[in-house]
């Protein structure tokens, strides 16, 4: 019986597995073994022995399998996660629904493919993403089939091992947002933009006071012209005159006021192109001792190029008790913060996440208690914003002291004023912006243009909750 038992099993691998001669060999070694009666442990060993073999190479042959399918859950997390990511920056930058989904589904599929490329020890049968999109919210559903080729377990008759892995995530996203821009225009902002439109401007101011385009002395009465050389600023007190302001602007003199306009400028460019869905709107204000709306708060975004031209220099303040201190940033963030009111989720419009940007070279100059108070902005005027759940930004342009010739020997209030806290300047309003890196220092044209498609970037990126 015993050798019929052995020749039997003899027969089966090679009728079954005649491919392989060392199993043949094995077998032979087997009916040899099985052949010695001077134990009867011989015969025990004998039938333990082949579902042994077949339980510890079975344990190799799955061990391996589930360490493959392990990596390649983690691709397929990954994977699902970029595709809600994706779907969701397209969608806020302006892409259709249906056309984002699409990108993002075969981003999906492309991306894990590529993550388990390097796996050997697998083959990809499929994989598949379908993202749906519901109200505020993209679900994503990914999954996968492989077959994992074993390499002792296929003497028990498993060639390979079928692999199936599935994950879903769910991204709440919030694309509506109100971006507010909040420019100085006080007269400080009316210097040149560089040192040849100072030099430039300087010349034009002495050769003003020389032959003025309008005798000053005929001027009204309620015109007051500050002779005195501070006014190398582009000063602006009249529409109905040529001041130093209009004098500038009609000689190419490039202030910085025109280098702020023109930033906002591309930044309405760059808006509109992105608010094909009108997820967004846009507000522009001015502020010297008050805030003033250039443009009301709209999905309309590229109609606020015919407002641009109003981000120029206020009227200076000539005369009266409290001449010049036209900076008033407390009681200016006070009321744009009261006019944006409180931020939402951006999951609807009527729940829009509100962002506002503060151009400003970061000196306030007010009257307080009818005393004139000059110097570094104070962070915690911005506090009730934050608190509102507003996004503060800043572009810090820095100020500029006037030295001769703009002046007649040196700027008396920069130096009493100003110097000695201006290394407060930028600290300060990074501790106004929502965290430090939302506030950057620009000074030139292209820093200044760079910085604000910088902040506009932030404030357009929807961010998201991820669900697994």
């Amino acid at each position: 019986m015993t050798n019929i038992y052995w020749n039997f099993l003899l027969w089966f691998f090679n009728y079954r597995f005649m491919k392989w001669s060392h199993i043949k060999i094995i077998a032979r070694e087997f009916v040899a073994f099985s052949r010695n009666t001077r134990a009867n442990v011989a015969l025990i060993f004998g039938i333990a022995a082949f579902p042994l073999l077949g339980l510890v190479s079975a344990a190799v042959d799955f061990g391996l399998a589930a360490t493959t399918k392990a990596q390649l859950d983690a691709a397929l997390d990954s994977a699902a996660l970029l595709a809600t990511t994706s779907a969701s920056r397209a969608i806020a930058a302006g892409m259709t629904v249906n056309t984002a989904i699409t990108d993002a589904q075969n981003l999906a599929a492309s991306r894990f493919s590529a993550q388990v490329s390097a796996l050997s020890s697998a083959t990809i049968t499929g994989v598949t993403a379908t993202i749906t999109a519901t109200g505020g919210t993209l679900n994503a559903v990914v999954n996968y089939t492989a077959d994992y080729p074993t390499s002792v377990s296929e003497i028990l008759g498993f060639g390979t091992i079928p692999l199936f892995g599935q994950t879903s995530t769910t991204l709440t996203i919030s694309p509506y947002a109100n971006i507010n821009i909040l420019v100085d225009t006080s007269m400080s902002m009316g210097i040149g933009s560089t040192q040849a439109d100072m030099d430039a401007m300087g010349n034009l101011f002495t050769a003003y006071l020389a032959n003025p385009p309008v005798p000053i002395a005929s001027l009204p009465s309620d015109i007051t012209v500050n002779t005195g050389s501070s006014c190398a600023l582009a000063c602006h007190w009249t529409n109905s005159y040529a001041d130093l302001y209009t004098v500038a602007e009609s000689n190419g003199i490039t202030l910085r006021i025109d280098v702020v306009r023109n930033a906002v400028s591309n930044a309405i460019t760059q808006l509109s192109g992105m608010n094909s869905n009108n997820y967004l709107q846009l507000a522009l204000y001015g502020f010297t001792n008050s805030v003033n709306t250039i443009f009301p708060l709209s999905n309309n975004i590229s109609s606020a190029t015919s407002a641009l031209s109003q981000i120029a220099p206020g009227f200076a303040n000539m005369t009266g008790a409290q001449p010049l201190a036209e900076t008033d940033f407390p009681d200016s963030v006070t009321s744009i913060t009261n006019t944006i009111g409180t931020s939402g989720n951006g999951t609807s419009r009527s729940t829009a996440r509100q962002y506002l940007i503060i151009v400003t070279d970061g000196v306030q100059d007010y009257y307080l208690n009818g005393n004139r108070t000059m110097g570094a902005i104070d962070p915690t005027v911005c506090n009730q914003a934050k608190a509102n759940g507003v996004t503060v930004m800043v572009l810090y342009t820095p100020y500029i002291p006037l030295v001769t010739p703009y002046v007649v020997s040196s700027d008396g209030t920069y130096v009493s004023n100003i110097q000695p806290v201006a290394g407060n300047i930028f600290p300060d309003l990074q501790g106004c912006a929502s965290q430090p890196a939302y506030a950057i220092q620009a000074s030139d044209s292209a820093s200044i243009n760079a910085a604000m498609q910088q902040l506009i970037a932030i404030a357009t990126t929807a961010p998201s909750h991820l669900t697994q």
